[in-house]
């Protein structure tokens, strides 16, 4: 019988007294890496993030990121310590309670909503440590991101 190269590897290594050696040494190594490598149940992982949500009755989802979206992640991503932004538009408010149910279901504990960016940007400068803030588009009692 004519063996290819991968039956001859397989009868050398069948009748090899080096594979047993092989074996072992993988088990070892194995068995080290599970020893020595440290882990832990619930790892704390902090990602400073922001989302910010704009609700724009009467704007087209397209209308309201270039008026409001992308303005305020310009202004966001200006905070200390904010490594990602990302604009969510959208004007009902069943959506914004959904987003922060599935937030949570990602592992994120501590997941606030401000009333508006500016209680939003208060809320990051205080020193206080937050998975996610969700936010609306209004900057202000006076503004909203139509004034942008």
């Amino acid at each position: 019988m004519n063996l290819g190269i991968s039956g001859r590897l397989t009868k050398a290594t069948i009748r090899s007294p080096l594979t047993p050696l092989f074996l072992l040494a993988a088990i070892a190594v194995g068995l080290l890496a599970l020893v020595s490598i440290p882990r832990e149940e619930e790892p704390q992982i902090s990602v400073p993030m922001v989302d910010i949500m704009v609700a724009a009755p009467g704007l087209r989802a397209p209308d309201a990121v270039e008026l409001v979206g992308k303005p305020l992640e310009t202004i966001v991503k200006s905070v200390a310590d904010v490594e990602h932004v990302y604009s969510f538009v959208d004007d009902n408010q069943v959506m914004r309670h959904w987003l922060r149910g599935q937030v949570i279901n990602t592992g994120a504990k501590l997941v606030e909503q401000a009333a508006t960016f500016g209680n939003a940007l208060r809320m990051l400068k205080s020193g206080q440590r937050y998975d996610v803030v969700l936010c609306d588009y209004i900057l202000d009692d006076a503004r909203d991101g139509q004034q942008l």
